[in-house]
Parts: C-alpha cells; sequence; structure tokens
C-alpha cells in the first residue's frame, strides 16, 4: 500500500514531467514567431494544449509547483 502511496506522490508532485508533452505543441515550436497571447491551442484533432510561452500559463504553473512544495515540505 505504501509503494502505490509514493508513486500517486510522485506523480501528484511532480506535473511538469507527466504533462510535458502537452505543453509543448510542436508546430508552434518550429515556427519563428512564437504566440504569447494565447493561453492555450486548439489542435486540429480538437486536442488542447497549454501555451508556454504564455505569461499567464507561466505564473499558474510557477503558483501550482510552489504550492505543491509547499505540502510536500509541511
Amino acid at each position: 500500500m505504501s509503494k502505490l502511496f509514493k508513486l500517486i506522490l510522485k506523480a501528484i508532485l511532480s506535473p511538469e514531467k507527466i504533462v510535458k508533452d502537452t505543453l509543448i505543441d510542436k508546430k508552434q515550436v518550429n515556427q519563428v514567431e512564437i504566440n504569447t497571447k494565447d493561453r492555450f491551442f486548439v489542435n486540429k484533432d480538437g486536442s488542447i494544449a497549454l501555451n508556454p510561452n504564455n505569461e499567464e500559463v507561466q505564473k499558474a504553473f510557477a503558483a501550482n509547483i510552489e504550492k505543491l512544495h509547499s505540502i510536500r515540505k509541511g
């Protein structure tokens, strides 16, 4: 049971590893001009990916990671 609990905690405490592929839209990376206005992209297949270049998204991720670190420590 404790192994399962540790695995779940690792998944919760390391979201950047889990969502790394959903954050990067390879088509957007190859473009010369980077879009920083939109918070997310809607791909042709209907999937949604967050825009890692958007300032609001970066702040939200930083706040979430900081909160997870504080939960982990205390």
